[in-house]
């Protein structure tokens, strides 16, 4: 079943330009990625890493990096696949870089008044991290750039519901509270 489905990725991903193949077996018998094989996750790496750099264009590049996360990582995975997974801290790692980018974009395009873009990058990466709260506070903190009530609201009630302690077991940050009083004085949640 392994071996089928080896070969198959190994047709898949055919040969490189000078005929060899992107994927081999090697003399202990296991199979390896050529160099040249590349995934999202590594363009996301290599502009988040570039975006770092003084030359860099960060805005481009964190925008570029997010454009390559289209949803919540991990997810919809084959049932009884990738147990590896559990003791692994890949899941922490990637979602830890995504919501790094995200918080990095949105505090950027909010510090020159582009609510737009700062909404995005939020969205983006509640949708990797959906209990990140950093990107909640920034989401909150755009949205009332926007002096938006009713959007404020919505978004402080939309927040409460993904984060509540019975949903989660997560409890919300005092940082987080602090923020939506001082937001919406008086807010009282649903």
């Amino acid at each position: 079943m392994i071996r089928g489905a080896l070969d198959q990725v190994r047709t898949w991903l055919g040969a490189d330009d000078g005929g060899h193949p992107r994927i081999t077996v090697g003399d202990d018998g296991r199979w390896r990625l050529a160099d040249g094989v590349r995934c999202d996750w590594d363009f996301f790496v290599a502009y988040a890493h570039r975006s770092a750099q003084p030359e860099s264009d960060a805005e481009s590049d964190l925008t570029t990096a997010l454009r390559l996360v289209t949803g919540p990582l991990w997810a919809n995975l084959p049932k009884g696949h990738y147990r590896w997974l559990a003791s692994s801290r890949i899941r922490t790692t990637t979602a830890t870089a995504v919501v790094d980018v995200a918080h990095r974009l949105a505090s950027l395009t909010l510090g020159h008044g582009d609510t737009v873009i700062a909404i995005a990058a939020c969205r983006t990466g509640l949708r990797a991290a959906p209990t990140a709260e950093v990107l909640w506070r920034d989401l909150l903190r755009t949205v009332a750039a926007r002096r938006d009530r009713k959007a404020l609201e919505a978004v402080i009630n939309e927040m409460y519901q993904m984060i509540a302690p019975r949903r989660t077991g997560l409890k919300v940050q005092a940082e987080t509270d602090a923020l939506v009083h001082e937001l919406l004085p008086g807010f009282r949640r649903r």
